[in-house]
């Protein structure tokens, strides 16, 4: 196992290698600081996910305990879908989702012989999917993904007037994030603002949300339920583009900072930008807009032309 390499315990307390992303601890237990037979230290990330950093000499290793009835239950818990389960969450033909398993195009893996797929691996994935989207996708993937948290308006339920800050006093992609997130803490709703900044920075290090269309999505890589009261969205506009890592390095001058509780929520809350975005003249109305009250009437506007 070289070092440095993804591993993942499965149900039967093999320690396999897997294809995509962070290994996922299917026992879910709290693995020991060190592992014997040649491994080297493990690091838990969340309590579903660890890296195992192997010696180079290290061979494929099997736990010494098997997994308790408690880890086995864990491995098939709501932390994974099914096939099945995951045909429901994209909303799309089975024979089409199959088909994009079977190529390896989708993240997951077989236990058992039945296929996994972990659902934070699942919901980043499909962050990356939703570029390439068209319109009428879009408008599917918001029907699959209905949260209980949102109603008719997705977006414009979670932003407020005061969550609009136009011009966005920020000139780098630090100072923006920071600047967004003191926006959102208007609500009074962001209980731990370190922690979500500290979230929303990760995912940036990971891949920048920036579009080529000047337009920023920074949003944590997994759902915030213990550092928010309830979801929140922030809009702003910086006074000139910055560089945002957007492809074609592309200026990013328009920020909608997603800061979800749930996965539901913040698919559903990225597709209905994502469809907003199609709109005519929507993104330089946007820019054009005098104050943060005239960007906040066109928002609203926006998502509720979509929604009727």
């Amino acid at each position: 196992v070289p070092r440095g390499q993804n591993c993942v315990c499965d149900a039967t307390g093999q320690l396999d290698l897997i294809r995509h992303g962070s290994a996922v601890g299917a026992a879910g237990r709290a693995f020991p600081e060190s592992l014997s037979d040649g491994l080297g230290k493990c690091r838990i990330r969340t309590p579903h996910f660890l890296t195992i950093f192997a010696f180079p000499d290290a061979g494929r290793q099997r736990l010494s305990h098997p997994p308790s009835d408690t880890e086995t239950r864990f491995a098939m818990s709501r932390d994974f879908y099914t096939l099945d389960d995951l045909v429901q969450h994209l909303g799309r033909d089975r024979r089409q989702v199959e088909r994009l398993v079977n190529r390896g195009l989708v993240p997951g893996r077989k236990v058992g012989g039945e296929w996994r797929f972990n659902a934070t691996e699942i919901t980043y994935w499909l962050e990356q999917e939703l570029r390439g989207y068209c319109d009428s996708d879009l408008a599917q993937l918001e029907q699959t993904r209905q949260s209980e948290e949102l109603r008719q308006l997705p977006v414009s339920g979670l932003l407020r007037p005061e969550t609009c800050e136009v011009p966005l006093d920020a000139g780098t992609k630090p100072s923006v994030l920071q600047a967004l997130i003191e926006v959102a803490g208007r609500t009074w709703q962001v209980w731990d603002p370190a922690t979500v900044l500290k979230a929303v920075r990760e995912r940036e290090d990971v891949m920048s949300t920036g579009f080529e269309n000047g337009v920023g999505i920074p949003h944590p890589r997994n759902p915030q339920p213990d550092a928010l009261g309830q979801s929140v969205i922030a809009f702003g506009r910086t006074s000139s583009g910055i560089p945002f890592g957007a492809p074609g390095r592309t200026m990013t001058d328009l920020f909608f900072l997603v800061l979800a509780r749930d996965s539901a929520t913040h698919l559903q809350i990225l597709a209905r930008l994502g469809r907003m975005m199609r709109l005519p003249d929507f993104l330089n109305n946007l820019r054009s807009a005098e104050n943060a009250a005239a960007a906040y009437q066109l928002i609203q506007t926006a998502d509720t032309d979509i929604t009727s």
